[in-house]
């Protein structure tokens, strides 16, 4: 079809255009609806069977062309879609390539931040030791903390008010239990 079209036979492309759509959907399909629709336009097609294809090309995933957006305008709904989606298409591979994949864990998306806050931090000023020490510090704990440690606040030998819960739980529920067996 577009070899017919860059000949200037548009009646043959349009007729292959329109022969490529009748087989089953395939990644090609988007790419045929536009052609089509340019070889309709450059006819001096229907209006509404052009917007048609633009509309379906866009719907099915492809990017908004020049072409496109003069036919439906940017306030068409396939068209706002369509340049939606590639914003977003667009955001997001640049933000993984500054980054170096995203996430907090990995400093991506955390303002200007470029390396974790649980990663080593290389020395810029006098400073750097003292801070890496502390994050060092702040890692080893993170890592070895098992879930059974005393924290926040609670000193060991002493009950928190969490345990106490626990054990007024425990006996209530036996003596619950006890009394339902008599």
């Amino acid at each position: 079809g577009r070899a017919h079209v860059s000949l200037g036979d548009l009646e043959t492309a349009i007729t292959e255009f329109t022969r490529a759509l009748s087989f089953p959907q395939r990644t090609s399909t988007p790419s045929a609806h536009h052609e089509l629709a340019i070889a309709l336009k450059k006819n001096n097609g229907d209006t509404h069977e052009i917007n048609l294809h633009f509309e379906k090309a866009l719907d099915m995933g492809m990017d908004p062309t020049s072409e496109a957006i003069e036919a439906l305008g940017e306030r068409n709904r396939s068209m706002m879609r369509a340049l939606n989606r590639q914003y977003y298409k667009n955001s997001n591979s640049g933000s993984a390539e500054r980054t170096g994949g995203g996430g907090i864990m990995s400093g991506g998306g955390v303002g200007s931040q470029s390396a974790s806050v649980f990663a080593p931090q290389a020395k810029q000023n006098e400073e750097a030791p003292a801070q890496s020490d502390t994050l060092s510090l702040l890692e080893q704990g993170a890592a070895t903390y098992d879930g059974h440690t005393p924290v926040g606040g609670e000193v060991e030998g002493t009950e928190s008010s969490l345990s106490n819960l626990k054990v007024k739980k425990q006996r209530g529920s036996e003596s619950n239990l006890s009394n339902l067996r008599r």
